[in-house]
């Protein structure tokens, strides 16, 4: 088992786990995605499910991995709060999945460069790993005709919205009429699936999970054995820059047991290799 003190290292232990509460707390933030006024709008005026509300009804549990939360801060353009999308890797009726879903609180779901760098990045992690990816688009500006399930009064597909519709020929049409779940399900067969509520439309994805012809490989379960010391100090632990070297043998604060079998201990020790086991 390997320990290091932290000793004279205190001072800057304590600068590192301080700016790692600040880069928690900051992600909560982001979980709010475009602010509180915005999410009124969506879930008052619209009558729309936030994004992580909408996963909480498609994935099995909220036990998720999140790729790319910090995706869109400081850009030449403004902040985009998590590039505008929830990316992520959870199980659809048993099934590992990839996930990427829109935020309209943030920009109206509008899709900047960073949008599409973050959604290229899940598709890789989605072929690299042979895993299906599931899209939940709520965009205000995205190709449409390829989209499985709509719900009525809330999801519509049209070249323009009835404002441009009206300016350009006059004609008063509503949404419903001119693009809406009814519309595309029955006339145009643009969409493949009607719900009647949003809800409605998650249990329907569910069920197409279930139609899929992927053979991934079981899972055993193993009881897993905690690190013997505390992984809140890898906050502190992180470097603030690359000025100064970090003892890599604090890793016994990521593996099971805090067990590692080393390799080649006596070569090259600037560099720790072995073999560990992290969550079984």
């Amino acid at each position: 088992i390997t320990q290091k003190a932290l000793g004279s290292a205190l001072h800057r232990y304590m600068s590192s786990y301080g700016s790692g509460r600040r880069l928690s707390e900051h992600r909560e933030k982001l979980m709010k995605g475009g602010g509180e006024r915005a999410i009124y709008q969506h879930t008052q005026r619209k009558k729309k499910f936030l994004v992580r509300e909408r996963l909480h009804m498609l994935l099995d549990d909220e036990d998720y991995l999140e790729l790319c939360p910090f995706a869109g801060l400081g850009l030449p353009y403004g902040d985009v709060p998590s590039a505008s999308s929830v990316a992520g890797i959870g199980k659809i009726n048993g099934l590992w999945c990839v996930f990427i879903a829109n935020d309209a609180t943030v920009k109206a779901g509008l899709t900047f460069p960073i949008s599409v760098t973050k959604t290229l990045r899940a598709q890789e992690v989605a072929i690299k790993n042979r895993l299906p990816c599931v899209y939940l688009v709520d965009n205000s500006g995205v190709f449409l005709p390829l989209q499985a399930v709509i719900v009525q009064r809330i999801g519509t597909v049209a070249l323009a919205g009835p404002p441009l519709v009206k300016a350009a020929t006059g004609e008063e049409v509503s949404p419903e009429d001119l693009g809406g779940a009814k519309l595309h399900t029955e006339v145009s067969g643009c969409i493949d699936y009607f719900a009647s509520v949003e809800s409605e439309a998650y249990q329907c994805s569910r069920n197409i999970i279930t139609t899929f012809n992927f053979e991934l490989p079981e899972e055993s379960i193993t009881e897993v054995e905690g690190p013997l010391y505390s992984a809140e100090e890898l906050m502190g632990l992180a470097p603030k820059s690359y000025n100064y070297s970090l003892d890599i043998r604090l890793v016994d604060r990521l593996t099971d047991g805090s067990r590692l079998q080393e390799f080649k201990a006596r070569y090259g020790t600037t560099l720790l290799t072995g073999f560990a086991r992290v969550e079984g």
